[in-house]
């Protein structure tokens, strides 16, 4: 037991670590800059009302606008993120190899993603925090249906605030918890093993009581509308379109790039497949299940090699290679989940189920809302997540003591390098890109006709990109509908802004080998 707890505290230190250097790497960028002037100066004041998002907004101003509140916040908000991660498939037994492979497939999301949610102030606020809430309340869901009833009598009053809160950070989110909360009350009221419990009905009422007042917000009648002006959203209402977007762009951030997480997901299948009790079986279900194996291996091994190496592109007007995409995707889901219901029990079957359906959930919407990035798919990535730790976490069930050991040193190496990896890249770009801003300041100082601008040297993996764009477009920002952007990030920088004649300045790029030199 003492060494069990030894190994959770050297966990959580190494949790702790990865999220104070995310937080001190942070820079401001993009809608951060509106925000940050957004209550002092009415001519971008609008920022903070363009939505229904007032729980996240809450947070959003007060770590954007303040260092101090920004570490008392975002630290122990993406530290209970991961945590949960881990915490959430371990119901019975603790598993500290099962901690750190969460932590080091938490790690491998997509350079976009990680760039939009976690290095980007504006978007941290919104997206991470509702997948906390949801993972709680799933936690507490299936520590109930396992045997662990809730006994404090705080749960009502804690998870109705929970689903409140949990409606008012993002739509989709709140759709989903919606959905969420159906679910579980259902489930419960039909199990006739089961118990409707209180707290369970207070996220309900939480949930639709946020969910209502989140689109009660006078913005999205503007958006259904197509007259919102400044965040150029907008809902695709075609069939066609709503096709266009789901293979150009939502299949691709669904699953797609997640080869790493999908090429373990397969070989804890395999393994849970070859220690399984086969004797029983019917001959169609033996050719269902190896047939869905061999689409669980070919699935990362084609996207791998896609994205990796060459990327096909579609170059026919009717799409054909994204509709085999498409399906090839949908067909890899079932694959996993009609694998994981077979080889695992029946309480991580359903585990694994919840985990899969939430990734469609959380997905869907993007099918019709505009614009679309890697950002808004955050929570479908967290729930890949928590389908593979369960299915590892049953893999590792069957194994033999030895090999389970070489399995746990495993998973602390993928999950140390990992971290440590995105921490180095998010030390050296944020010191370079103080040092870009410096030496641009100084520049334009000494003459406003010439800017040599230096490049991060890992440019996916952070938003200070921003910084660079706005001066290689500034006819673009120095006037019209995004002149609030140039005005308030010079602003922040301590750039005077008729130093900045879009005319007159000559921008340059280096790289920070070629400034080091």
């Amino acid at each position: 037991m003492k060494k069990i707890t030894k190994q959770r505290l050297l966990f959580a230190a190494a949790v702790l670590l990865f999220s104070v250097i995310c937080c001190l790497t942070n820079i401001i960028s993009g809608d951060d800059y509106l925000g940050y002037y957004s209550r002092e100066d009415s001519a971008v004041s609008y920022i903070a009302g363009i939505s229904g998002r007032y729980f996240s907004n809450l947070i959003a101003y007060p770590i954007i606008r303040y260092p101090a509140a920004r570490f008392c916040l975002y630290v122990p908000i993406l530290f209970l993120c991961i945590w949960l991660l881990a915490d959430c498939v371990q119901i019975k037994e603790k598993r500290i190899g099962i901690s750190w492979l969460a932590l080091g497939l938490f790690c491998t999301m997509v350079p976009e993603m990680f760039a939009q949610v976690l290095m980007w102030l504006g978007a941290f606020a919104p997206y991470v925090p509702p997948m906390i809430f949801a993972m709680l309340f799933l936690r507490t869901v299936f520590r109930e249906f396992a045997g662990k009833p809730v006994k404090s009598k705080w749960a009502v009053p804690c998870f109705a605030a929970v689903g409140f809160a949990g409606a008012l950070c993002t739509e989709h989110m709140a759709i989903y918890a919606c959905c969420l909360s159906v679910f579980v009350l259902l489930y419960a009221f039909f199990r006739k093993d089961l118990k409707l419990r209180a707290y369970q009905i207070a996220y309900a009422a939480g949930t639709a009581a946020g969910t209502v007042l989140l689109f009660l917000n006078p913005n999205y009648s503007a958006v259904a509308n197509g007259t919102e002006e400044h965040t150029y959203r907008f809902i695709e209402s075609s069939p066609l379109d709503i096709m266009m977007q789901l293979y150009m762009k939502v299949i691709v951030f669904y699953s797609q790039r997640l080869w790493i997480l999908n090429f373990l997901i397969a070989a804890s299948l395999l393994l849970l497949y070859r220690r399984a009790d086969r004797s029983g079986w019917k001959p169609d279900k033996c050719r269902f299940a190896k047939a869905a194996l061999t689409i669980a291996f070919l699935f990362p091994l084609y996207f791998c090699i896609n994205y990796g190496y060459v990327r096909l592109e579609s170059i026919d007007g009717a799409m054909r290679l994204s509709a085999l995409e498409t399906a090839f995707s949908f067909l890899h889901l079932i694959s996993v989940l009609y694998l994981g219901v077979i080889l695992c029990k029946r309480q991580s079957g359903l585990r694994l189920t919840v985990f899969l359906v939430s990734t469609v959930i959380c997905t869907a919407p993007f099918c019709m809302a505009n614009p679309v990035s890697q950002r808004c798919f955050f929570s479908t990535f967290c729930f890949w997540v928590l389908a593979a730790l369960e299915i590892c976490t049953q893999a590792v069930c069957a194994l033999d003591g030895e090999t389970a050991g070489y399995c746990r040193r495993g998973a602390f190496l993928l999950g140390a390098v990992m971290a440590g990896y995105l921490s180095y890249i998010n030390i050296l770009n944020f010191v370079t890109f103080r040092i870009n801003v410096s030496e641009v300041r100084a520049q334009l100082a000494e003459s406003p006709n010439r800017a040599v601008l230096i490049d991060e040297p890992y440019m996916r993996y952070t938003p200070s990109f921003f910084f660079n764009t706005v001066f290689d477009k500034l006819d673009e920002y120095a006037s019209g509908s995004k002149e609030d952007y140039l005005t308030c990030m010079l602003r922040y920088h301590g750039i005077p802004k008729e130093q900045v004649d879009p005319e007159k300045l000559v921008v340059t790029h280096h790289s920070l080998y070629d400034y080091l030199l």
